[in-house]
């Protein structure tokens, strides 16, 4: 078999080339997985639009998490996944600047640096992904992450509404600045006080020369 050009047997698209035969492939455009002999191939597992979906998501969230594991920056890290496994394009450089922008609200709000915390970060993106899909129908999305992060101060959860207003006023913002940190509430001020009356009938020791 001429293992130099494999195409999917379902959609046509191009095949990884594996290390040896037999083996099983995955076609990453239509999930359909491929039996490759010596002699020939077989298609043996179809796949539905969301198996697709599920299996790019996956790729994307491994690809992203060593990525920043490398020393990436997040926006750099999370356009590349998204242009290698998203199938996203031109479109990839601004959801990363969506993405990080996301990241860096909560990043002021938390008091923490996520690109420190691969884990953290990436799943923030995919929330905003699967906002991505319930706004093509819906005009409001809810970002909802109970216990993205934990420190001695408490959990951190991450509960956002999203819509197309909002998201284009993230994607205008400068993905290499941050939010500035949320500084501690001030304690309140003490209520002021008056002194006491002097008692009727006696001076004040302020009067008494």
């Amino acid at each position: 078999m001429n293992v130099q050009a494999l195409l999917c047997l379902r959609c046509g698209g191009p095949l990884t080339r594996p290390a040896q035969l037999p083996a099983l492939v995955d076609c990453v455009f239509c999930g359909a997985t491929m039996s490759l002999g010596q002699e020939r191939a077989v298609l043996t597992q179809e796949a539905t639009q969301l198996d697709v979906v599920h299996r790019r998501r996956q790729q994307f969230h491994d690809a992203l998490v060593a990525a920043l594991q490398a020393g990436r920056s997040p926006f750099d890290a999370i356009r590349d996944a998204a242009v290698a496994h998203l199938a996203l394009g031109a479109q990839a450089e601004t959801a990363a600047r969506i993405a990080v922008a996301l990241v860096h609200d909560f990043e002021a709000e938390a008091g923490l640096d996520a690109a420190t915390q691969p884990q953290v970060l990436a799943r923030i993106v995919e929330a905003y992904l699967r906002a991505l899909d319930e706004l093509r129908t819906h005009d409001r999305a809810e970002l909802n992450l109970p216990f993205l992060w934990a420190d001695a101060a408490g959990p951190r959860h991450l509960q956002r509404t999203v819509t197309a207003r909002l998201l284009a006023e993230l994607a205008a913002r400068d993905p290499a600045a941050r939010a500035p940190v949320a500084p501690p509430a001030p304690e309140p001020a003490p209520e002021p006080t008056t002194p006491e009356p002097a008692p009727a009938g006696k001076r004040p020791w302020w009067r008494l020369w």
